[in-house]
């Protein structure tokens, strides 16, 4: 048993080097991984289907009259609440072939509890005067004096548009106790006689749905209340407006204009419908097809002094096809180099540039008080510094090859 002990003791240093050695390489290994990956990555051309803030407009106009009918609804039945109304893509007819996924949002139209409470306001009923339950339609009521309008000794005084003096009677029901109608720059006045009863404002009758709706539709698009100015794209990516209540309308393929894109050309502005999308069709292609003919004619001189003349054809034909890049090298690996340099990664090749690989390792000397004294020959571990060195030149490679080959394809 002591043997046996003082045997694994004795290898220790061995083992513990190997250990850290292979930690070591692992770790370089992992990291060589993320550093060809990463840009591997970024250099792979990709394309996102987009609907350009143009065809938003088109798709915003024709689904108008949907979105301010929803808006009308959900408003007149708000009580101090936000509301959204969404467009988004239906379960099927073609987005699926798009490869767009069903309940994505495309576009939303959010108001606020402000702006709510606004178009409230506005779309409101006429307001009125009650005197003992009475009620003066269209009045309103003023105290005095206060007004230039008013009867210095009333207390107050009604007022309605100044049409029902013009046009005569029948004019509204004079509240009991009070005189009118006495016409004024204003409007019409009725004033109380002293000991009658006071008048009590009524607050207009809440809009309805179609009042709402028809309030909105005629609104002009400059108006901060309006669709337009609170129309905002969403798309792949970003998250629609919150809102208590939304209302969802779902839209076909055909209810919105879409293009591919190469994914660097899309603006913020854009609606990313697919941010994977499938490149067009015959997208830098070529497909051409040469043919050349050589004839070879040799003339031979007979023994009896005639001639033998042989003619011999070679045709040669070329064919280039498929899908490839029409990009020159030279703009290609500007391209990947600029992409590189923005990547982040610039710091860490130029970290390789300065790795060097010695042919001699170095022997270590160690002094342990409880192992003793020992020492670590690297050279016994040479083919772990072989195995390290081959994943950094394949990494190198592999970020090569995809500069050189595969460029954006």
């Amino acid at each position: 048993m002591d043997d046996v002990l003082s045997r694994v003791f004795s290898h220790r240093p061995a083992v513990r080097a190997a250990l850290s050695l292979s930690t070591y390489s692992l770790f370089l290994y992992v990291l060589g991984v993320m550093v060809c990956w990463a840009p591997a990555t970024a250099l792979a051309g990709s394309y996102a289907r987009i609907a350009t803030p143009a065809a938003q407009a088109v798709t915003l106009a024709a689904q108008r009259g949907a979105i301010s009918t929803a808006l009308g609804s959900a408003i007149a039945q708000a009580s101090g609440t936000s509301v959204a109304v969404r467009l988004v893509t239906a379960g099927a007819g073609g987005w699926p072939v798009l490869g767009v996924l069903a309940g994505l949002t495309l576009l939303s139209v959010a108001l606020n509890n402000g702006q709510v409470a606004e178009i409230k306001n506005a779309t409101a009923g006429p307001s009125g005067v009650s005197v003992d339950g009475v009620v003066v339609p269209q009045g309103t009521l003023h105290p005095c004096p206060g007004h230039p309008d008013c009867d210095a000794s009333a207390a107050q005084g009604i007022s309605i548009p100044t049409t029902y003096c013009l046009t005569g009677p029948p004019y509204p029901t004079v509240p009991a106790g009070w005189q009118g109608w006495f016409l004024k720059p204003s409007g019409c006045w009725a004033y109380p006689e002293p000991g009658a009863s006071p008048g009590v404002l009524v607050p207009g009758l809440p809009a309805t749905p179609q009042q709402v709706t028809d309030y909105l539709n005629n609104l002009p698009s400059s108006d901060p209340n309006s669709i337009d100015s609170n129309a905002s794209p969403v798309g792949s990516g970003h998250t629609a407006p919150g809102a208590d209540s939304v209302t969802t309308i779902p839209i076909d393929s055909t209810d919105v204009s879409t293009q591919v894109v190469p994914a660097s050309q899309v603006t913020p502005d854009d609606v990313v419908v697919n941010s994977d999308a499938t490149p067009p069709a015959g997208t830098q292609t070529t497909s051409s097809t040469t043919q050349q003919t050589t004839t070879t004619t040799t003339t031979t001189t007979n023994p009896d002094g005639s001639t033998t003349t042989q003619d011999d054809s070679t045709t040669t034909v070329q064919c280039s096809t498929g899908e490839h890049d029409l990009r020159s090298f030279g703009s290609i690996l500007d391209e990947h180099l600029t992409t590189w340099r923005g990547s982040g990664i610039a710091g860490q090749l130029a970290l390789l540039q300065s790795l060097t690989w010695p042919s001699d390792l170095p022997t270590i000397a160690l002094n342990s008080s409880l192992l003793g004294n020992f020492s670590v020959n690297f050279n016994d571990w040479s083919t772990m510094f072989l195995a390290l060195r081959a994943i950094v030149i394949a990494g190198a490679s592999f970020a090569a090859y995809r500069i050189i080959f595969v460029g954006n394809s």
